[in-house]
């Protein structure tokens, strides 16, 4: 990016912006491209306390939307900024980032909002907030380069239909019905169009549908409801003809035509912060069903779809070009994957009918390019573990989409050999309670239609096929209830991306596993302690080494825990160490790691993980082998606010496979603080004797506490809805806390596995050096 010099500036008092009555204002002349303005300012009547809720015994925050347990729902309750453009006469809005810890105590605010200027021009900018008494403290113009590249027609293949070719569509025609996902597929149509559902204009009426069918089978969250069933549909019809399934697929088409907006609000910016979400799922649904099924529609009602997919691709757009969690400018995101991913499905469909739809493309495809360039170079996923599978959904099929129509290499094949590394190495060898780690809620670390179709194109005998038959053995032998939900969408996709696969028989083929593994830009060291064992120390940086500190949206940063140092372990499926996954209070205190005067990391309590400090430079951690002892040692004191006063805390971990652990936590302060060490389970603490405690399956916890109390606490972590009226889940935790408030300390802590005694716990530490 590069700052804008303004011609015929006026006075100058931030960086070209002149402050006024009423706010910001810019006179100048500017090239072709799209430009943001970043600002910052500081409003000292804003009241921070109007950013948090409490819930379930949390006080939950700060939020950027009103969440569904609040009177005002849905209402946005941070400030909005306000930007004209004279004489293009663009007036649009958009909300300020979600503030990190410091800021919002100074009640101070940033952001970035956007415009797009098609031609040379003198043009006149006014910025405002909605906000009285604010002081603009600061505020940049800068233009995005690369946002558009400048494709023509003719690079273009045409007469494709979306994802399929020949060969696919008679392998479909020869497996339908046969296959498992087509039959579960074929079940939830059954189910709904047994009664006629029109599409939802509501989350209510999305979630009445979901849970009114004959089956009582919840198939999806109000978010993707519609699109999702809309394709699915459009594929059996695709493959067996049907009258019924016709005039379904033509009903949902004229109301999803009929819907005055995607996104359940009248208010793209305001009260629906997920409309990309929303409007790329009903965008897949109808743009793929114009692909497949245009004879079927008619003329008329073709040109209906055209006009509605066209308005729907320019109000992305404008949702990209202006603001939100689409911007140009991020890329490691599920949200800018999903908008741009609109834009793909807009212009292919609408390729030769509309005279927008290469301009769609031409701003789709260096997002994309931007997106796979800056992939892990480990393998792994941006957002967290949680989020490898829905990520996936929204940049995968726009890549597959892309390389098919310009036979360009938009597939990121160097990242997915790695990324099949990757999931063998982290997939416990029983994953039937889930992968509860980082931001997930039991997502696995792969995505299974991803994982089928690589497994069906890759050669018999390959390494990356034997990784992922061993990732999909181990996924169908404990994981296959997991099929029936998210059962129109994933079973959708295995069907088109794996059409010839008949069998879930997938073998798991015994592996060679060194006694630790490290993904070197996730910073995950993966301790395997046994066939059954797996431990796992995240020692690296929200967002990975790669990104950290090069991505300043706070979007990019959200999912994230504020977690770096935590500890996890699964012991023949059970998790006995556990964090308390996906929460709306996003907490240190429910991980395994440090707090200092009972406070964590940086942004701890955040809602969204606003992004830290970037004024300082993530160790790694050092890892060493000998004789199958492995020892990983990091410093973490810089993931803490420099307010606690942290100097060291440095994490030693010391695994023996087939026996166990020791973790020693050496911490200094420059003041004297009180200190935590947690310990937590999905299973209750059984205190044999002091210090020691069983844990299910004969393993046992030893604390060696010297001048130490130990207090178990049980705690109901304030996860999303879903997981709520399902009961929760109860986190078991143990609080190590020294007797007296300390300026130095060590903390000690083994973990045996069955059959252990006590005697390797004088084999692990007869040797540690002096604090």
């Amino acid at each position: 990016m590069n700052v804008i010099n303004a011609i015929e500036e006026t006075q100058p008092d931030i960086n070209g912006f002149t402050p006024s009555p009423d706010g910001l204002r810019w006179e100048g002349t500017l090239d072709e491209g799209l430009y943001e303005i970043a600002y910052r300012f500081e409003a000292p009547e804003f009241d921070p306390d109007s950013l948090y809720f409490d819930w379930m015994d949390h006080r939950t925050g700060p939020w950027d939307y009103a969440p569904s347990f609040a009177p005002n729902r849905g209402q946005c309750l941070l400030p909005h900024v306000e930007l004209a453009v004279e004489p293009d006469g663009i007036r649009t809005s958009g909300r300020v980032f979600v503030p990190r810890r410091p800021e919002l105590d100074a009640r101070s605010f940033n952001g970035r909002i956007g415009f797009y200027v098609d031609a040379r021009r003198a043009l006149s900018l006014h910025l405002n907030a909605d906000r009285k008494n604010i002081r603009w403290s600061e505020c940049e113009l800068v233009r995005f380069d690369g946002f558009m590249s400048d494709r023509t027609a003719d690079d273009f293949k045409r007469g494709q239909l979306f994802w399929l070719d020949r060969d696919k569509l008679s392998a479909l025609d020869r497996t339908w019905g046969r296959s498992p996902w087509s039959r579960r597929l074929g079940e939830v149509l059954d189910d709904c169009v047994g009664i006629r559902a029109e599409p939802p204009r509501t989350p209510e009426e999305a979630r009445t549908i979901c849970t009114t069918l004959k089956t009582k089978q919840v198939y999806e969250d109000s978010v993707i409801f519609p699109g999702d069933y809309l394709v699915s549909l459009g594929l059996r019809l695709l493959v067996r003809d049907s009258r019924d399934d016709e005039a379904q697929l033509l009903s949902w088409v004229d109301a999803l035509v009929d819907l005055p907006y995607w996104g359940f609000t009248a208010d793209p910016i305001g009260a629906d912060h997920n409309n990309d979400l929303t409007a790329d799922f009903n965008m897949l649904g109808l743009a793929t069903a114009l692909n497949w099924h245009e004879a079927r529609l008619g003329v008329e009602r073709t040109a209906r779809v055209v006009a509605k997919i066209a308005y729907q691709a320019d109000e992305m757009l404008k949702w990209i070009i202006h603001s939100r969690s689409s911007w140009p400018g991020t890329v490691s995101q599920n949200h800018t994957y999903f908008g741009h991913q609109t834009l793909v499905l807009a212009g292919l469909a609408l390729l030769g009918k509309h005279d927008r739809a290469l301009t769609w493309l031409n701003v789709a495809i260096p997002a994309f390019k931007r997106f796979t360039a800056a992939l892990p170079p480990d393998g792994s996923y941006h957002e967290g573990i949680g989020y490898i599978s829905f990520g996936l959904v929204g940049l995968m099929p726009s890549l597959m989409l892309l390389q098919q129509f310009t036979d360009e290499p938009f597939v990121p094949e160097a990242w997915l050999e790695k990324h099949w590394e990757v999931a063998e190495k982290l997939l416990p060898e029983d994953s039937s309670e889930g992968f509860f780690v980082d931001d997930s809620d039991g997502g696995l670390p792969f995505m299974y239609s991803i994982a089928m179709w690589e497994f069906a194109r890759s050669p018999a005998g390959s390494p990356t096929r034997a990784r992922v038959e061993n990732v999909l053995g181990k996924f169908h032998r404990y994981n296959t209830s997991q099929l029936a939900t998210h059962t129109l969408l994933f079973n959708f996709w295995t069907c088109l991306w794996a059409p010839g696969l008949e069998s879930a028989d997938f073998q798991i083929r015994p592996v060679s596993t060194r006694p630790c593994e490290y993904l070197d830009d996730n910073g995950y060291v993966i301790l395997n302690l046994g066939e059954k064992t797996k431990a796992y120390f995240l020692t690296g940086p929200m967002h990975g080494y790669a990104l950290f500190g090069k991505e300043r949206h706070t979007y990019c940063y959200g999912h994230h825990h504020p977690d770096s140092g935590s500890i996890i372990l699964n012991h023949d499926g059970k998790w006995l160490l556990a964090d308390t996954g996906y929460t709306w209070a996003k907490l240190s205190s429910e991980h395994n790691m440090l707090l200092v005067n009972g406070e964590g990391q940086h942004n701890d309590g955040h809602v969204w993980l606003a992004p830290p400090p970037f004024d300082f430079t993530p160790t790694r951690a050092k890892i060493s082998e000998h004789a199958g002892v492995v020892r990983a040692e990091v410093d973490l004191a810089c993931y803490y606010p420099k307010s606690l006063n942290l100097e060291q805390w440095r994490r030693t971990v010391i695994a023996v496979p087939g026996k166990g652990l020791a973790i020693i936590d050496d911490v200094r302060l420059s003041e004297a603080a009180d200190l935590t060490i947690s310990w937590g389970s999905d299973y209750p603490w059984i205190e044999e004797t002091r210090g020691v405690y069983a844990t299910p399956l004969g393993c046992t916890l030893a604390l060696h506490v010297e001048d130490e109390t130990c207090v178990t606490e049980t705690v109901m972590p304030a996860r999303k809805y879903v997981e709520v009226v399902k009961g929760g889940r109860p986190w078991h935790a143990i609080r190590v806390r020294p007797t007296a408030r300390v300026k130095a300390h060590r903390f000690v802590a083994v973990f045996r596995l069955p059959g252990i005694d006590s005697s390797f716990d004088r084999e692990m530490l007869r040797d540690l050096p002096c604090p």
